[in-house]
């Protein structure tokens, strides 16, 4: 699991569930988020903040999708497309990722 925000993208990339991930896989993609933003925001200092909330925004889509009103939740782009970083999550862009 990553300790800074910088490294969030990448790691989580790779721990993406699918192509089409189910209600469940996407619920537990949002939980795991949660995991690893709430983590950073214990471990990358400089970017407590951003990480707090990053975590609770993910928690509310895993409750939204386990009620069944997530309808609306984005999933996160797929590992190796282009990002922005609202999509990321990750603060740390560079030039070429919008």
């Amino acid at each position: 699991m990553p300790d800074r925000l910088v490294d969030a993208a990448g790691w989580l990339s790779r721990h993406y569930p699918g192509e089409s991930p189910s209600r469940d896989n996407l619920r537990q993609w949002h939980e795991l988020r949660a995991k690893v933003f709430a983590h950073i925001a214990e471990t990358d200092r400089d970017h407590h903040h951003e990480a707090v909330a990053l975590a609770g925004i993910e928690r509310r889509h895993a409750e939204l999708i386990s009620a069944g009103t997530g309808e609306g939740i984005r999933p996160p782009a797929r590992p190796g497309a282009s990002h922005s970083q609202h999509e990321t999550g990750c603060g740390d862009t560079d030039s070429t990722s919008e």
